[in-house]
């Protein structure tokens, strides 16, 4: 409020207009940060490595190395804490109804829980840290990365269903394209494209550090990926039919040799 009657004195002042002349956004930013209005939300005991909304943007999930998350009202009162995990905390975040929450954690578990700060269940099955958690447009559906080198996925009840294996170094994060139906990995090594079974579609190779992030565009037309090498890149990505259908075109030559290979790829079939 304050910020905004602030902006409107300096649009009105006269001696400004007349005289200096001075473009109204170039002032803006100093006018917002003198009057800046913020909530500071304290009640960790170390370190945060993660806040976010809810997607009705309402509440905000945080996730601290003191080894809980915790949850806020928007005006930055704690609204309940997330305590089991027996390590670090890396990341929480809400399902897309904003009914759950999943956060990833150093004791090698992810787990979900409910917006009272219940633990719903236990997503065991890691052999290292768990890097990111992150639930699947439709909210069905979490997946997760590793420092085992793995990405996994599970279901909401908490249980896994694929193992996305293939990486040779450690799996910083994993997220979920916009329709659901890809994967995209960042590791140590590489990034890599996955279909929701856990079947590798795509390596993207080229960077020549350690990948940190991969994320889909909005449009899911493209990946964007950065790296330790000084450099994000961006791949095109189009959608599974179309890369299937690449792959399978790569195949033909070799299936006119071995024809009786054919029944085994069913996912190249009308």
């Amino acid at each position: 409020m304050r910020a905004g009657q602030a902006l409107q004195a300096l649009a009105k002042d006269r001696l400004l207009e007349q005289y200096l002349r001075v473009p109204l956004l170039l002032v803006l930013p100093t006018t917002l940060n003198r009057s800046q209005e913020y909530q500071e939300l304290k009640g960790h005991q170390g370190p945060v490595y993660s806040a976010s909304f809810s997607p009705d943007g309402r509440a905000i999930v945080t996730a601290s190395v003191d080894k809980t998350a915790r949850l806020w009202d928007r005006s930055g009162n704690q609204v309940a804490e997330l305590k089991g995990h027996q390590g670090p905390v890396y990341s929480a975040s809400f399902s897309p109804d904003g009914r759950a929450i999943v956060t990833a954690s150093a004791d090698n578990t992810a787990r979900l829980w409910d917006r009272s700060g219940n633990q719903v269940a236990e997503l065991k099955g890691h052999q290292g840290r768990v890097y990111s958690a992150s639930f699947s447009p439709d909210g069905q559906a979490i997946v997760t990365a590793s420092y085992d080198k793995t990405a996994r996925l599970w279901d909401r009840s908490g249980n896994q269903v694929a193992e996305l294996n293939g990486h040779q170094g450690w799996v910083n994060s994993a997220s979920f394209s916009l329709d659901g139906q890809a994967i995209v990995t960042a590791s140590f090594d590489t990034a890599r494209l996955w279909d929701r079974s856990g079947k590798l579609l795509a390596e993207l190779k080229g960077h020549q550090g350690p990948v940190y992030s991969a994320s889909f565009s909005p449009d899911g037309q493209a990946i964007v990926t950065a790296s330790f090498d000084g450099t994000a890149r961006v791949w095109p990505f189009g959608n599974l039919d179309r890369l299937l259908a690449r792959g399978c075109q790569r195949l033909e030559g070799y299936l006119i040799s071995n024809p009786k290979e054919l029944a085994t790829l069913k996912a190249c079939q009308k």
